[in-house]
C-alpha cells in the first residue's frame, strides 16, 4: 500500500469516527429536546385543565354554560 492510499485509509477512518461521535451526539440532543417537549406538553395540558375547571365553576356560579363564559371571555374553543 501506498503512503497516499494509507493516508486516505486513515482519514476515512477518521471521518467515519466523526460521524459516529456526530450522530450518538444527535440523538442524546434530540433525545434531550423531545424529553423537554414533552414535560411541556404535559404541564401545558395540567394549565388547561385547570383553566377548563375555573370556567366551569363560574358557569355554575353565574348559572350558563362553559360554552357561554368561552364566548364571554373570548375564548378560542378550538384549542
Amino acid at each position: 500500500m501506498s503512503e497516499t492510499e494509507s493516508e486516505m485509509v486513515k482519514l476515512k477512518q477518521e471521518f467515519e469516527q466523526l460521524v459516529r461521535e456526530y450522530n450518538q451526539q444527535s440523538n442524546v440532543d434530540i433525545e434531550t429536546y423531545l424529553k423537554q417537549r414533552i414535560e411541556l406538553l404535559h404541564e401545558y395540558n395540567e394549565i388547561k385543565d385547570i383553566g377548563q375547571q375555573l370556567l366551569g365553576i363560574c358557569a355554575e356560579k353565574y348559572g350558563t354554560t362553559v360554552k357561554e363564559m368561552y364566548k364571554k371571555y373570548e375564548l378560542d374553543l378550538e384549542d
